[in-house]
C-alpha cells in the first residue's frame, strides 16, 4: 500500500479536490477584499472634496425649514417678518423679527421671535458684497423683510443667502456654494 491511500480510507482524488476548492475559495476571498480596499481608498479624495458641500447643504436645509416655519408663523399672525443675518461668536446666525409691515422702516416696530445659528465661520464665509464681486455672484441679503400676503402680496421680493468654504474663495471655486432662496411666487424657501 502506498501512503496516498492510507488517509481515512478515502479516495485520493477527493482529497486533492478538497484542497483545490479551499485554495480557490481563499483566492476569491482575497480578490474581493483587495477590491473592497481599493474602492475605499479610491473614494477618499472624493469624500474629502465633497464633505464641505454635504455639511453646508445640511445647514441650508435646516435654515430653510426654520425660515419657512417663521414665515408661516408671521402669516398666521398676519404680520411682516424680517430676517437679519448676523455674526455672533464666530457663528453666522439668522434672526427673525415680527412687525406690522415692511413699509414701516423703523426697527423698533419689530420684535425678535427666534434666532438660528446655521454655520461655523471658521470653516465657511458669507457671500457679502465684497465676496460677491470677487466671485461675480449676486450678494447675499443681510437684512430682508417679507410682508404678510394679507397686507401686501409682492411677487418681486427677493431673498438670497449664500456661503462657501473659505478655501474656495481664493480659488473662485463655485461648485461648493450653498444657497438658500425665498421664492415669492410659492411663498416658500428652497436650498441647494
Amino acid at each position: 500500500m502506498s501512503l496516498d491511500t492510507e488517509h481515512d480510507g478515502s479516495n485520493p482524488d477527493e482529497f486533492y479536490e478538497d484542497k483545490e476548492a479551499r485554495r480557490s475559495k481563499r483566492a476569491w476571498r482575497l480578490f474581493w477584499m483587495a477590491l473592497g480596499v481599493f474602492l475605499v481608498v479610491a473614494s477618499l479624495p472624493v469624500i474629502q472634496d465633497r464633505i464641505y458641500k454635504w455639511r453646508s447643504v445640511g445647514d441650508a436645509r435646516r435654515l430653510a425649514v426654520w425660515a419657512q416655519d417663521q414665515r408661516l408663523r408671521a402669516i398666521q399672525e398676519r404680520l411682516a417678518i424680517r430676517f437679519q443675518i448676523a455674526s455672533l461668536d464666530s457663528e453666522r446666525v439668522a434672526i427673525a423679527f415680527l412687525g406690522a409691515s415692511c413699509r414701516v422702516d423703523d426697527e423698533k416696530t419689530f420684535r425678535e421671535i427666534d434666532r438660528k445659528p446655521f454655520f461655523d465661520e471658521t470653516q465657511y464665509t458669507w457671500i457679502d458684497e465684497q465676496n460677491a464681486k470677487k466671485l461675480e455672484l449676486k450678494p447675499s441679503a443681510s437684512v430682508a423683510c417679507i410682508d404678510s400676503p394679507v397686507i401686501q402680496p409682492d411677487f418681486n421680493q427677493q431673498l438670497f443667502w449664500a456661503w462657501l468654504p473659505y478655501q474656495d474663495l481664493a480659488s473662485k471655486r463655485l461648485d461648493r456654494v450653498t444657497v438658500v432662496r425665498y421664492d415669492p411666487k410659492t411663498s416658500s424657501f428652497d436650498f441647494q
